[in-house]
């Protein structure tokens, strides 16, 4: 978790932009969007979550509902799904929504076994097949970073204790809204100059998120997307 709120945030980022205190909904809007944009560069180990749910065969005509794992609000990507007990794991295989029908076929969807592949909408997961028994199911999966709930007048964070899920980001997300506000601002000078500064900290906060001295290397692609931070992000 972060250190300072958003309350904290906020003022810092006010200060960067001169002390100025008409431009409250602006600043906000610049730290939700810093968020988003952080959180799409990386999957940063935080964003990642590892938990269970259970897969019960509850009786004929709830064949729908029993395949059925409801994903949480805010899910990014789903990494992984296993069938787990004492003495397995069994990993489910992703078959894209495009090549459900086509893989599995509709005269067999309803068909009653271990559960062994799955397809994804939205933040509904529907297993094939229908658990015939009782399944748990490990998760692994990223989710974005906790959205800032707004007072009414979208000026100021409801909870002023709010913190973002993000950790020791702070700094990223008070530089990259400060960019976002100039560059709303019409003050393109500064908002470049205060960008390079912010890709110099995401450089720093990359290297860090790679760097596991226990880490075995599986695969030769990275868990990260790559940008060329040394081309000015709002030209010349």
């Amino acid at each position: 978790m972060g250190l300072f709120t958003f309350s904290e945030m906020q003022s810092d980022v006010r200060s960067m932009l001169g002390g100025r205190t008409n431009q409250e909904a602006l600043i906000m809007r610049g730290l939700i969007y810093s968020q988003w944009r952080i959180a799409r560069i990386f999957h940063f180990d935080e964003q990642f979550v590892n938990d269970e749910v259970t897969l019960t065969n509850t009786g004929a005509g709830n064949e729908v509902t029993d395949a059925t794992i409801t994903m949480p609000t805010g899910t990014r990507k789903i990494h992984s799904l296993s069938i787990v007990d004492s003495t397995r794991n069994s990993k489910l295989m992703q078959i894209g929504a495009d090549k459900w029908e086509e893989v599995i076929g509709a005269t067999d969807s309803h068909g009653e076994g271990e559960p062994s592949k799955y397809v994804q909408y939205g933040n509904t997961v529907i297993v094939w097949r229908v658990p015939d028994g009782t399944y748990t199911v490990r998760r692994l999966y990223s989710v974005w970073a906790t959205e800032i709930a707004l007072n009414a007048e979208k000026t100021a964070p409801s909870d002023t204790a709010a913190v973002s899920l993000l950790e020791h980001k702070d700094d990223l997300i008070t530089m990259y809204a400060t960019v976002w506000c100039y560059l709303t601002m019409g003050n393109r000078e500064k908002a470049n100059y205060y960008y390079v500064v912010f890709k110099d900290m995401l450089g720093e906060a990359g290297v860090d998120d790679l760097q596991k001295p226990d880490l075995v290397i599986a695969s030769s692609t990275p868990n990260v997307q790559i940008y060329d931070h040394s081309v000015p992000f709002f030209g010349s």
